[in-house]
């Protein structure tokens, strides 16, 4: 049994993820309304109460790409990558560095994003995971990996990726 302090402390930490998840959630939301700089506001307080959590730096490496800074964007995704490795973050520093003419290091996080979740490679919802590899693929010279992986992304998502 617990006593009352243990109890007291466990119940604050318990209402501090709270309020970060819930920081997470607005954060979100305004990004989906296209106000980036809201959503920074929320991500930065919500990483001030629960520093310990990926997804809150995955949110706030979308509202910096949001407002063109792919470096700050790299940063937070480094951070929650070193927090918890999840194939979101690689998946998102790999379109990032594909963006960037990165191939290599593209090519290399969306592999560590298949390692952590091996449904990346027949999920729709990763279509586009897909389609950036075979950019990568396509700029380096090596055109039968790309047409490959560019009609993966055309298979997972049909609509979004027409011939």
């Amino acid at each position: 049994m617990l006593d009352a302090e243990t109890k007291e402390v466990l119940t604050e930490i318990q209402n501090m993820i709270q309020e970060a998840d819930a920081c997470l959630k607005r954060g979100n939301r305004y990004l989906d309304e296209g106000s980036p700089d809201l959503a920074l506001v929320e991500f930065d307080r919500g990483i001030d109460i629960h520093p310990h959590g990926p997804e809150l730096y995955i949110g706030r490496s979308s509202a910096h790409l949001e407002k063109g800074d792919h470096a700050k964007a790299l940063e937070d995704l480094d951070r929650s990558i070193s927090k918890r490795p999840i194939s979101i973050a690689y998946l998102n520093r790999g379109a990032i560095l594909t963006l960037l003419g990165d191939w290599d290091r593209a090519l290399s996080n969306f592999k560590e994003a298949e390692k952590l979740d091996p449904q990346i490679r027949s999920a729709s919802k990763y279509a586009r995971a897909h389609w950036y590899k075979g950019v990568c693929y396509e700029s380096k010279g090596q055109h039968d990996v790309a047409v490959r992986c560019f009609n993966k992304a055309r298979r997972l998502d049909p609509t979004r990726f027409k011939t």
